[in-house]
């Protein structure tokens, strides 16, 4: 791929990504958790300990809190500028994936996997949320690369080859092998920025790929101990441990206890042994996620996963995509805690997938594919296919859903305008493919589908998503709070401990659990309290309140799937 080309694209994923992610609260319960530990982080100049509401709490190393402080310092506190850099990490993964399938094939699979891969649901969601997923997906992207890029040397320039496109300068022996090195160097570096930002999640991904490796990329009659030499993805490991190192060994030497419980046993072993926080999954859970959250894309990887089986040994990029995909996913489905944004990073070879799907329509480059399934896929986006009803279905779907949630939650209906507009861009989208139904156009339909689904997330993410802030239940919750504390009243909670709530709120609250005694810590007066009110029963025995002197805020908790009632009033005693 050319400059022109990078920087296009740049610019391209930066318009489908960024809307959404200005004036939207936060909106993951996980998001709640990470903006906090960063305003804690900046407010303490304590840069090594994460700590939530005072107490050290290890669910993530803290390169995500880092870049999203070093971001708040620029742009100012905001939702933007705390998901700003996730943002950033996913451009730079899908133009490391463009750059991988630009060149086994060429400019326009670039293109084409850096399009996929920002359009499909699940990855579109999780690259502009403040999630760790972000990082991961481009290290993993970055380490899968140069890993790649050193098993054929000869395939590429020099370490620079990978940004600068230059032609191949690796022709002999000993160039290559300098290739090999710096790209196991570079390796090594991406592990270790990825053991800083998601802790050892990067080897579900890197082990499985180099045990698929080993049995594959070898002549037969090859001893394994020399497989193991091949698939080994280079010297420089001392880059992994120079980089992470550091924060793992000053959080152990400070705060072992709190580190050996918090992210030892139950951010690592217990989320290997069970569901944690009730997050489990059946068998094929990824399987049957990966459906929705790929769509439509995914409708090509069936074909693609059958042509490359059959010509992962002749064919070097179909046997390192099928180790990508299949070995990972294996390892996911054997881990017990599950959610969909855990097999990200196989969302890159799967958009891969797609776009040779998708280049291969060109006759000049041949058939591609088992023939009935690359028919299948074909008919998704082609004349008599079923992509038109899909679209009708997410058009009228929306369209009820505002009509429903207008009239179940008493809203005025303009509230939900922009719900309606967005299902009238998904029939405009259904339209334009109906209309290009000609033969010999199967490439223009999916062009015409990945377009119609940006401008769905451009109008969702700049309208209907910010028009859907009265909906937010612990934004509101904290606005109604810090609207009765003003400057002078503390707060309380009980019962109602949702992580984003507790972001909002001006100042911090203090969390009051059954049997506590303290309701009056630091207290000379009134103070007001935030409980859920199915709980107000049990508070008439032990503090003076009366539900009629306070409001009910009542909405949907996404975090626990139902409706909640929150009492909010000002308790004098």
């Amino acid at each position: 791929m050319t400059w022109r080309d990078r920087l296009l694209l740049s610019l391209f994923l930066l318009s489908v990504l960024i809307p959404g992610t200005i004036g939207v609260s936060l909106f993951d319960r996980d998001e709640g958790w990470y903006a906090q530990i960063t305003r804690e982080m900046v407010e303490s100049g304590d840069w090594i300990i994460p700590r939530y509401r005072g107490e050290s709490l290890y669910f993530k190393p803290p390169l995500m809190y880092w870049c999203a402080a070093l971001s708040t310092a620029l742009l100012g506190w905001s939702e933007f500028a705390l998901r700003l850099p996730c943002v950033l990490a996913a451009v730079a993964a899908w133009l490391v994936a463009a750059e991988i399938a630009a060149g086994w094939w060429d400019r326009r699979a670039g293109w084409w996997t850096g399009l996929i891969g920002v359009t499909c649901i699940g990855p579109n969601l999780a690259c502009k949320l403040l999630l760790a997923d972000a990082y991961l997906l481009l290290f993993a992207n970055v380490a899968m690369a140069c890993w790649i890029r050193r098993l054929d040397a000869q395939a590429i320039s020099d370490v620079k080859a990978l940004a600068s496109g230059q032609a191949d300068k690796c022709r002999n022996a000993a160039t290559a092998a300098a290739c090999r090195a710096r790209f196991g160097h570079l390796f090594w570096l991406a592990v270790g920025l990825a053991v800083l930002a998601k802790g050892p999640a990067i080897f579900v991904f890197l082990a499985p790929f180099g045990a698929a490796l080993t049995v594959w990329n070898s002549p037969r009659g090859t001893s394994w101990r020399q497989r193991l030499a091949r698939a080994w993805p280079g010297r420089g490991w001392y880059w992994a441990i120079l980089v992470a190192g550091p924060w793992y060994a000053a959080v152990m030497a400070s705060d072992w206890e709190a580190f050996r419980v918090g992210f030892i046993r139950e951010n690592f072993v217990e989320r290997l042994r069970q569901p944690l926080w009730g997050h489990g999954g059946f068998p094929g859970y990824y399987v049957a996620t990966g459906l929705l959250a790929l769509w439509p894309w995914g409708a090509f990887v069936p074909a693609a996963l059958a042509a490359a089986w059959h010509a992962r040994r002749d064919d070097a990029p179909s046997r390192w995509l099928l180790a990508w995909i299949i070995g990972p996913w294996i390892v996911l489905e054997l881990i017990q805690t599950k959610l969909p944004h855990y097999a990200l990073p196989l969302a890159t070879p799967i958009a891969m997938f797609a776009a040779r799907r998708i280049v291969c329509l060109n006759p000049r480059h041949g058939a591609c594919g088992e023939e009935r399934l690359a028919r299948a896929a074909d008919g998704v986006f082609a004349r008599g296919g079923r992509l038109d009803a899909a679209l009708l279905m997410g058009g009228l779907a929306l369209a009820a859903v505002a009509a429903l949630m207008a009239a179940w939650l008493g809203r005025h209906l303009p509230t939900f305008v922009p719900m309606e507009w967005c299902g009238i861009v998904l029939l405009l989208a259904c339209a334009l493919v109906t209309a290009r139904r000609r033969a010999n156009v199967r490439r223009g339909h999916a062009f015409i589908t990945a377009a119609g689904l940006v401008v769905f997330y451009v109008v969702s993410g700049v309208w209907l998503a910010p028009s859907a802030e009265p909906l937010r239940l612990s934004r509101v919750v904290a606005d109604k709070a810090n609207s009765l504390a003003g400057d002078m009243l503390a707060i309380r909670t009980y019962g109602f401990e949702e992580p984003t709530m507790h972001y909002y709120l001006r100042r911090p609250a203090v969390s009051v659990r059954p049997g506590e005694t303290r309701w009056r810590e630091g207290l000379h007066g009134p103070f007001v309290l935030i409980t859920d009110r199915a709980d107000l029963p049990d508070l008439a025995g032990v503090i003076d309140v009366q539900p009629a002197d306070g409001q009910t805020v009542s909405g949907f908790n996404y975090v626990v799937g139902k409706m909640k009632e929150v009492w909010i009033g000002v308790v004098q005693k």
